[in-house]
């Protein structure tokens, strides 16, 4: 079944809470434009620098294709096209619904249109003879590049770095007391769900999809189903309610100061990992020009 949530997509981390709830009533999804208090994907995060920017993500992606390419050629294989586009998530969901044209479109389904480009790897089957020899050469490539040793989850510090400032964040004072007010703001409206702004309503409204449609069919089960109307007002009072109450400005305040609280705590380590991807990136350079 596709409807399940997938924290990762929508760059979020620990567990769904539990969600309290009736709904009723909404407001009119034909007001104005909402406009956003923040921009989430201009918010200067001090891990972030730490980790590859988009062009340099781009550039080591595009250098490992082509040794994987040139590799899996020798062996007599075609690789499929690499296609182009943005390689990381938008961050503007990072804080639960904040971006308007996904409250408008797919809501808090998780089937609407992925955010990144598909890699490579997915055009292939996985049970044809290429598979085998391209995951290998990719491998190769990646070595080659010293791409490997940075991009192992076990010396990549950054994934669980943000995911401990995430969550120490969520749990300040200043945030409870956002989201406190952040519920306030939804019932007001009529939606009556757990003060927890970035899950409940992404847990409650799967609920009630799957509830609706117990057993999908096969083009529900290849398409997804799209979200009601209710829904989708439901998720533009939850944007509209996270610019009344605060709350998304309060935690990315919070967030930041926790990574820099972190950096400083593991300075060293943090160094070491971004003289790495330097190296990374120099040698990506070197296969691309």
């Amino acid at each position: 079944m596709r409807e399940t949530i997938d924290l990762a997509r929508i760059n979020l981390a620990g567990a769904i809470a539990t969600t309290l709830v009736v709904l009723s009533g909404c407001s009119d999804a034909s007001e104005e434009p909402l406009g956003q208090i923040v921009d989430l994907d201009r918010v200067t995060y001090p891990l972030a620098s730490f980790d590859l920017n988009e062009a340099e993500l781009e550039t080591v992606l595009q250098a490992r294709y082509m040794l994987t390419r040139r590799c899996t050629s020798a062996q007599g294989a075609v690789l499929p096209q690499r296609q182009h586009g943005r390689n990381r998530p938008s961050r503007q969901d990072q804080y639960g619904m904040y971006d308007e044209k996904t409250a408008r479109g797919w809501a808090y389904s998780l089937d609407g249109p992925r955010a990144t480009v598909a890699e490579w790897e997915e055009g292939i089957d996985r049970h044809s003879p290429l598979f085998g020899i391209a995951i290998a050469c990719r491998d190769l490539a990646d070595r080659t590049l010293g791409w490997a040793k940075t991009s192992a989850s076990e010396r990549d510090p950054l994934p669980a770095l943000e995911s401990k400032a995430w969550n120490s964040s969520k749990a300040d004072p200043s945030v409870r007391r956002a989201a406190a007010d952040w519920q306030r703001c939804m019932a007001r409206r009529g939606h009556h769900l757990d003060d927890d702004p970035a899950l409940a309503p992404y847990s409650y409204w799967t609920s009630q999809r799957m509830a609706a449609h117990p057993n999908l069919t096969p083009e529900q089960r290849k398409r997804g189903i799209p979200p009601t109307d209710a829904e989708r007002r439901a998720a533009l009072d939850d944007i509209r309610c996270k610019n009344q109450s605060g709350f998304v400005r309060t935690w990315v305040d919070a967030d930041v100061s926790a990574q820099q609280r972190l950096v400083v705590d593991n300075r060293t380590r943090l160094d070491g990992h971004r003289r790495a991807l330097d190296e990374v990136v120099r040698n990506a350079a070197f296969v691309v020009t």
